[in-house]
C-alpha cells in the first residue's frame, strides 16, 4: 500500500474507533489535570494562570496515548519490522513513557513545592538528554549518517529542544494539535514533491490520527494530549524531518513553536537576572490571553501563523 492519502483515511478511521475508548478509559481512571493548582509555602502562586485556565481543571489528560499506540501498530502493518520503523516506533513509545511519568507527577502532585518541581525538571532534562544520545546513535546508524561528534550533539540537542517546545506549546485547546496537522501536511506535500514515498506514508499516518484527535481537542476540549502526546509528537516530528532530509523546512515550519518556547526562556532569565517579568505570564499564548484575547482567538491566530510558515518552508524548499 503506497498511497499516502488512502493510508491517511484508514488511519483516521481506526483512530475514530479507538479514541472514544481511550477517552472513556481516562475518565474512568479519573486521570484529571490539577496542574493549575500550584502552591508556594501554602499560598497560591500562579493566580494569573488559574484565572485563565482554572476552568479546565478536571479535564482528563493522556489522550496522546492514541498515537503512541496506533503509530507503531499502523506503521508496522505497512512496513513490517524494518530498522527504520523500529527506531521510529521506539521513539514514540519511549518518549510517550517519559510523558506518562510527567503526567502522573502533575496529576498526583498538583500542589508540589516549587523546589521539588525544579528538582524533578532537572532530573527529567538529564534523562531526556541521555535518551536523546541513544536515539541519536540509532537514527544516525540506521540512516547511514556521519558518526561525527557534531551530528551526535546536534541531533541530541534537537531531540531535547523539540520535545520541550511541543510540550510547552500544548497549552490551549486544540493549539498544538492544529499546528501539528498543518506541519505534517506541509511535510507530506514536500515528500510527495520529492518522491519520498516512505516518509510521506509516515506523515499520512500521523495526520489521520491527529485529525480525529483534534475533533475532541478543540475548545471546549474533552481530552488533553498530555505530555505523553506532546513529547512523542515532538520527537516523531523531528525524527521524520531528519529521515526525509527536510530539517531546514521543518525548522521554518516550527517557528511559532520556537517563538513560544523562547518566550518562556526569556521570562525565566528575566526573572532570574532582572527580577522582573517581560510577559504577564509565559509562554506567549498565555500572555496573549492575559492581555484580553479569548482562547479561541489566540489558537486561531497561532494556526494562521502556522499556515504561513508551512507555505514559506515549502516555497524555500522548492526554489
Amino acid at each position: 500500500m503506497q498511497n499516502p492519502f488512502l493510508i491517511l483515511i484508514i488511519s483516521a478511521f481506526v483512530s475514530a474507533i479507538v479514541l472514544p475508548l481511550i477517552i472513556n478509559f481516562l475518565y474512568r481512571l479519573n486521570l484529571k489535570d490539577v496542574s493549575n493548582v500550584k502552591m508556594k509555602d501554602g499560598i497560591l502562586d500562579n493566580s494569573v494562570y488559574v484565572k485563565l485556565q482554572g476552568g479546565k481543571t478536571g479535564t482528563p489528560k493522556g489522550g496522546g496515548a492514541l498515537w503512541v499506540i496506533l503509530f507503531p501498530i499502523i506503521s508496522t502493518v505497512i512496513f513490517g519490522f524494518t530498522p527504520l520503523n523500529m527506531v521510529l516506533s521506539a521513539l514514540a513509545v519511549v518518549y510517550g513513557i517519559i510523558g506518562i511519568v510527567d503526567d502522573s507527577k502533575v496529576i498526583k502532585q498538583g500542589s508540589s513545592s516549587f523546589k521539588k518541581d525544579h528538582m524533578l525538571r532537572r532530573m527529567k532534562f538529564i534523562l531526556e538528554t541521555a535518551i536523546g544520545v541513544v536515539f541519536s546513535h540509532l537514527l544516525i546508524t540506521t540512516l547511514g549518517l556521519s558518526q561525527s561528534l557534531f551530528n551526535y550533539a546536534f541531533i541530541t540537542f534537537l531531540f531535547t529542544s523539540y520535545t520541550n517546545a511541543f510540550n510547552i506549546n500544548d497549552g490551549l485547546d486544540g493549539l498544538l494539535t492544529g499546528q501539528a496537522v498543518w506541519i505534517f501536511t506541509g511535510m507530506l506535500i514536500l515528500t510527495i514533491l520529492q518522491n519520498q514515498t516512505t516518509a510521506g506514508i509516515y506523515y499520512a499516518i500521523l495526520i489521520g490520527i491527529l485529525i480525529v484527535f483534534l475533533y475532541f481537542n478543540i475548545n471546549p476540549a474533552r481530552v488533553f494530549m498530555g505530555d505523553i502526546g506532546s513529547m512523542s509528537l515532538g520527537v516523531l516530528a523531528l525524527a521524520l524531518a531528519i529521515v526525509s532530509n527536510n530539517l531546514l523546512a521543518f525548522i521554518i515550519m516550527t517557528v511559532p513553536s520556537i517563538v513560544t518556547i523562547a518566550s518562556s526562556l526569556i521570562q525565566i532569565l528575566s526573572i532570574k537576572y532582572l527580577n522582573r517579568k517581560i510577559f504577564k505570564i509565559a509562554p506567549l499564548h498565555h500572555h496573549l490571553q492575559a492581555m484580553g484575547w479569548s482562547e479561541t482567538k489566540v489558537v486561531e491566530r497561532y494556526w494562521l501563523a502556522q499556515i504561513f510558515f508551512v507555505f514559506l518552508a515549502i516555497a524555500v524548499s522548492t526554489l
